[in-house]
């Protein structure tokens, strides 16, 4: 494992932690009174790693609709596109990119009459976007849980859980203007929000394709995988419980480490968890605890990120807290370590998601922290830096 940090790097990150942080000043990026909404919640980001561009959206109470904002390391918002249609639930939107600064792919989930998942892409970085297309029919209930591109290949992979206790998955081509038809995961699933991640990694050049999920039971997560891009998919197995109802917060692979694999997940009126691999899912270490309190649990929406140098692997976890606060997990040894993290927003946190950059020249790594709050009648989004969260290493 490539985790060179020394002792004395390791006491002052601890000593870090728990004191103030150097907190970039606030920018707000949108506000909405509650009386158009009665809260607003982060449901997806993502960082160009060309454009450096920061892609957030965020869910206006349900039936509102969502917002898509394309906002700059200084906190300037460059693009705001509102998504409002009769049926649109954005509590359920996903996006993600290309890399390459322009490609931008949308997935979103609608209600009411039909239950769809649509889809929509930008070729000029969030500036515009393509008319949405129905790309999972309403033949039974369905609830898009999570979206992929692998950019070895260009094929795109939308995941959604049905009424009926299934895991699915829909995929297109590169080149091609529709998706295929649906794929089963697994049975015995349960449907609703935040119940299914996926994120991927190479092994040889090919791509393996890493699903976790929550079982019919509630409390129970799974996990499956795909070694031949996506046509098949490997018997599921138990790698995580907990007392009450599981949500899956997020999933990330460690590109320095190959083999790792990491999944976040919530439990309700209960700390965040996580489980992680060294082998490609063949074995999972037991699961661990992130926060010290607990941690929301109907809206997920969290940072987990995964910092570093060609040397050096740094992970960390953000979750808003159910007192309104803010925790941070990171890993400064072979274990997580959780730390309450003063933050700089007013009101109370509804929901935190985090990227991460390096400074390499530096050894500097900073988190770039986007929130929804509560303030009297408004629902505000801001964004922050936090420049000495993990001092040099």
């Amino acid at each position: 494992m490539k985790l060179a940090i020394t002792s004395i790097a390791i006491m002052l990150m601890i000593l870090s932690t728990c004191s103030l942080a150097s907190w970039s000043s606030p920018e707000k990026l949108a506000e909405i009174s509650t009386a158009s909404a009665k809260s607003i919640h982060i449901t997806s980001l993502y960082r160009d790693p060309t454009s450096a561009v920061n892609h957030v959206v965020i869910s206006q109470d349900g039936p509102n609709g969502f917002l898509h904002l394309a906002v700059s390391d200084s906190g300037k918002v460059l693009y705001q596109t509102a998504f409002k249609a009769a049926g649109i639930d954005a509590t359920t939107a996903v996006i993600r990119g290309a890399g390459d600064g322009e490609k931008l792919f949308l997935a979103f989930w609608t209600t009411g009459t039909k239950n769809t998942v649509s889809f929509t892409e930008s070729t000029d970085g969030g500036n515009s976007w393509t008319a949405a297309k129905v790309i999972v029919k309403d033949d039974v209930g369905k609830n898009l849980q999570d979206m992929i591109y692998i950019p070895d290949t260009g094929r795109i992979f939308v995941f959604f859980t049905t009424e009926n206790g299934e895991l699915k998955t829909v995929n297109r081509a590169p080149g091609s203007a529709v998706f295929s038809a649906e794929t089963l995961l697994a049975s015995k699933v349960q449907h609703g929000y935040n119940k299914a991640k996926a994120v991927f990694n190479y092994w040889l050049k090919r791509p393996f394709i890493h699903v976790a999920y929550v079982a019919a039971d509630a409390t129970t997560l799974m996990y499956t995988k795909s070694t031949n891009n996506g046509i098949t998919w490997l018997a599921p197995k138990k790698v995580a419980s907990a007392a009450k109802e599981i949500r899956v917060a997020e999933a990330v692979t460690d590109a320095n480490i190959g083999p790792m694999i990491y999944f976040t997940y919530t439990s309700e009126n209960g700390p965040a968890g996580m489980v992680a691999t060294v082998d490609f899912g063949v074995n999972f270490k037991p699961a661990v605890e992130l926060t010290t309190k607990e941690a929301k649990s109907e809206k997920v929406s969290t940072g987990l990120t995964i910092c570093g140098t060609k040397d050096t692997t740094i992970l960390s976890a953000t979750f808003a807290t159910l007192d309104g606060g803010m925790e941070y997990a990171f890993w400064s040894t072979p274990e997580f370590k959780a730390y309450p993290r003063k933050h700089p927003f007013k009101g109370g946190l509804l929901t935190a998601a985090t990227v991460c950059t390096v400074k390499t020249a530096e050894s500097q790594v900073n988190v770039r922290t986007f929130v929804t709050v509560q303030e009297g009648s408004s629902n505000v989004l801001y964004y922050a830096v936090d420049t000495d969260f993990f001092p040099a290493y």
